[in-house]
């Protein structure tokens, strides 16, 4: 490695952060083998011994390449930073990757991750709903995956997904578009982001809560590194939301490391002459998942573990809700406003029932009345 002792760059990190900060730029992530190495021989010995191996294996020819100050001064980021198991900041829901859960071959849990974003991702991550699906998604999986995201946000959940296009995209939106937190997973390095044409979207979710990668600054995304990437997602979230998906889709190896992780599946159904939800529907047909059609019902779900603190205030709150009252709520879109005859005809109810439910719900503070009448959801009082 050329250039000054690598844990001088950002203040002394210690030998045991910097070897993981270079493992991270040369080894595939959730590849069992390292696993092994590190229970083994610990960060800093497996570093070197790659380095001394001279270049017999695409690891050690790839060790004898990476320069971390050149990978570092890739990054644009001023606040860019590494974090390994152990710190303050590691989402305690990773834990589950520490034990011998595996996926087609993958496993374990990441040798450090790079973070942007102000946010602490302990406190993000541990407190978070996943959110996958599709990349090439319908209007029908955004409109639904954007109101889904925009209702988790407001009933204080965290919304963690890819940052890809389509479902991804339009769940990390929905978050944003209300002033919820949301955090994005990435494969590649966190010099470039990628998809390029969510270079925008990335860049307001690592402004105000977290970009992640578990790969170091120029490394490229490949196919392995999504599949590895999809463990962080499902070990992450309380539970992962599937919101369409094909039959081969990618999303379905994230429900795959979750059922792996015995963690709770949930699937928006959706139109049998679909493709795109044929995924999430055969999930459902073979009891593989539990449907839900808003965000109130995630939250009701919930399986919640006996160590972990249960959502407080807002989903007791809307637990409380009568039938009317629930329905006409939940008729609501995320963004965006109806009147109450379009409400009625979603619901089924005449419009004095929905006028009446309305008007309850105006008084609790989950509703809110436009000025042209129509109206939307509504920030529920403290």
């Amino acid at each position: 490695m050329s250039g000054h002792p690598v844990g001088s760059i950002r203040g002394d990190w210690g030998e045991d952060r910097t070897a993981r900060a270079c493992l991270t730029g040369v080894v595939d992530p959730a590849d069992p083998r390292l696993v092994g190495l590190l229970r083994k021989e610990g960060a800093p010995a497996v570093w070197e011994a790659l380095r001394a191996a001279g270049g017999k294996t695409p690891w050690q020819r790839r060790a004898e390449a990476f320069d971390l100050d050149r990978s570092l001064s890739l990054v644009r980021h001023a606040d860019l930073r590494f974090l390994v198991p152990g710190d303050p900041g590691w989402p305690t829901s990773w834990q589950v990757l520490d034990g011998d859960v595996s996926h087609r071959g993958m496993g374990g849990s990441p040798v450090g991750i790079w973070v942007t974003g102000p946010a602490d991702p302990a406190r993000l991550i541990d407190r978070s709903i996943t959110v996958v699906g599709s990349r090439a998604a319908t209007r029908y999986g955004t409109h639904v995956a954007g109101g889904l995201g925009a209702d988790l946000a407001e009933l204080g959940w965290t919304v963690l997904s890819g940052g890809a296009y389509g479902i991804d995209a339009s769940a990390h939106r929905g978050a944003l578009t209300v002033d919820g937190a949301t955090v994005a997973v990435l494969a590649g390095g966190l010099d470039e982001w990628y998809p390029r044409g969510n270079s925008s979207l990335l860049e307001q979710v690592a402004d105000n809560h977290l970009v992640i990668s578990e790969v170091a600054p120029g490394v490229r995304p490949t196919k392995k590194g999504f599949l590895a990437r999809n463990r962080l997602l499902a070990a992450g979230g309380r539970v992962t939301v599937l919101v369409e998906a094909a039959h081969r889709s990618g999303a379905l190896n994230t429900v795959g490391w979750a059922h792996e992780m015995v963690r709770t599946v949930m699937a928006i159904p959706g139109p049998v002459t679909s493709a795109l939800s044929q995924g999430p529907n055969d999930l459902l047909r073979n009891g593989q998942a539990t449907l839900v059609c808003t965000a109130a019902q995630v939250v009701h779900d919930l399986v919640i573990e006996p160590d972990q603190p249960r959502p407080p205030a807002q989903p007791r709150l809307l637990d409380g809700l009568d039938d009317d009252e629930l329905a006409v709520r939940e008729a609501l879109p995320g963004r965006g406003s109806l009147p109450a005859p379009m409400v009625a005809g979603h619901t089924g109810m005449t419009v004095p029932e929905v006028l009446g439910a309305l008007a309850a719900l105006e008084l609790q503070g989950l509703v809110k009345r436009l000025p042209d009448g129509t109206w939307a959801l509504a920030r529920p009082r403290s």
